[in-house]
């Protein structure tokens, strides 16, 4: 995955990779910090949704310079996914009575 081309100072790679990562929909309430060291790129921090792991991903990979991409990303467990909406619809009333 190592692009070819001339060598991008890190502070430099640091600053596409941000912009790239707001381009491309990954910014607050996302915590994504960019550290580059040599050309490799470590994105670390948290994301709202696992399906932004591979946008910003992505994103790193993009920028001319980058020699690879580290993932040190994490989601935190959801309170409650859609598929758990069940559990805290109001539940029906029963009367005294047969129904």
């Amino acid at each position: 995955m190592a692009k070819l081309g001339p060598k991008v100072k890190d502070e430099v790679l640091v600053q596409k990779v941000a912009l790239n990562l707001t381009k491309r929909g990954i910014r607050p309430p996302c915590r994504v910090n960019v550290s580059v060291r040599n050309g490799v790129v470590t994105l670390s921090g948290t994301l709202q949704y696992e399906l932004q792991r591979k946008t910003a991903i992505k994103a790193a990979q993009e920028v001319p310079g980058v020699q690879r991409v580290i993932d040190q990303l994490q989601v935190p467990k959801q309170t409650a996914a859609w598929h758990d909406f069940d559990k805290f619809r109001a539940k029906p009333k029963h009367g005294g009575g047969p129904t």
